[in-house]
């Protein structure tokens, strides 16, 4: 019987999803991209990824308010633009993304702050676990990307084609014809 539930939990180890999974381990993921120094200690705290631009602050999106005074926080401490990593993991954490560059905005600090959603924005230059499917609606099968042929910007709410400038070159998703608002540049057509 042990023997039963070890190979079941064996068998299991690849699906788990990445809710799941600890803080330090999306930090440890995400910093495949970013090739930084991580855990770096500063004057009351620890930046979770430092690089040579950025002092990186990865939390849970529902976290999102401690984010924004840490993130500032490591950067006047090391000297560095201020980096926020929201881990956007389901549907539902989407407000938390939207509430956060709403504040940044309102507080005229966005341009102090980059803002960066996991997975959604390293999506094709970030490796991800199979079991991962972004909040976005993108992946990777050839029948999602035949239905979804317009991209979603998140802040405006705006749809684009494929030949607009904003097409996969802003922050957001893959989307339907009939999703957000119709570009006036390209028609979102």
């Amino acid at each position: 019987m042990k023997l039963l539930h070890l190979l079941v939990a064996v068998l299991l180890c690849p699906v788990i999803s990445l809710q799941a999974q600890s803080e330090s381990q999306y930090i440890n993921h995400l910093n495949t991209y970013f090739k930084g120094q991580r855990e770096y200690v500063v004057p009351n705290g620890r930046v979770d990824i430092l690089t040579n631009e950025y002092a990186i602050e990865v939390e849970r999106a529902d976290h999102w308010k401690n984010a924004i005074g840490q993130s500032l926080w490591y950067g006047l401490q090391t000297n560095r633009r201020s980096g926020i990593v929201l881990l956007v993991l389901s549907q539902s954490d989407y407000k938390y993304f939207q509430m956060l560059n709403s504040t940044l905005e309102h507080a005229g600090i966005a341009h102090k702050i980059k803002v960066w959603a996991y997975p959604g924005d390293f999506e094709g230059r970030l490796a991800t676990p199979r079991t991962t499917q972004s909040v976005y609606g993108a992946t990777s099968s050839s029948s999602q990307k035949s239905t979804k042929q317009h991209w979603l910007t998140i802040s405006s709410q705006k749809r684009h084609n494929s030949s607009c400038r904003y097409y996969r070159n802003s922050k957001g998703r893959a989307c339907s014809a009939n999703e957000g608002i119709a570009c006036k540049i390209c028609g979102g057509d």
